[in-house]
């Protein structure tokens, strides 16, 4: 007498069940993020110079290779995580670059029109932080993989 195969058909096994990780969901998030953020450092460009300058162009650029390799990491190494931190976060980070780069543009033009030097741009500045805050984000990723190992320092 062989035990009873539940819930299969014949003699197969029933699949297992994967619950599933929500990547695909994180990654349309952050390429709509990444979309918005980039439309608002266009639109700034267009509304004072009529034209997209090279360091918006660079500036996006470098915005989304730090937020995909951010989506990387979470993907290879917490695969269940939260799939709308992420997004949230660039976005709020694309968008405040935009309004420094806006601040920068305008300092710049209200300087050429007083005939004096334009103040030094704090864009680049914002970028750097950026990329740490990132590195320190995949640095924490790749220490803690579990956070329930943090419960025991409460």
């Amino acid at each position: 007498m062989s035990a009873p195969n539940v819930g299969g058909i014949g003699n197969r096994p029933l699949p297992e069940y994967r619950q599933p990780t929500r990547r695909n969901t994180e990654a349309l998030l952050l390429a709509a993020a990444i979309a918005v953020g980039a439309f608002a450092l266009v639109s700034v460009d267009l509304a004072l110079y009529n034209q997209i300058l090279t360091s918006t162009i660079v500036t996006v650029a470098v915005m989304t290779v730090l937020l995909a390799g951010a989506h990387i990491v979470v993907r290879v190494t917490i695969p269940y995580a939260d799939p709308v931190m992420l997004p949230v976060v660039a976005a709020l980070n694309f968008l405040g670059v935009a309004m420094i780069h806006r601040l920068d543009l305008a300092e710049q033009i209200r300087a050429e029109r007083a005939g004096g030097t334009a103040p030094t741009p704090d864009l680049p500045s914002q970028l750097t932080w950026t990329a740490v805050g990132v590195a320190l984000f995949i640095a924490v990723v790749l220490v803690v993989r579990d956070h329930r190992r943090l419960q025991r320092f409460t």
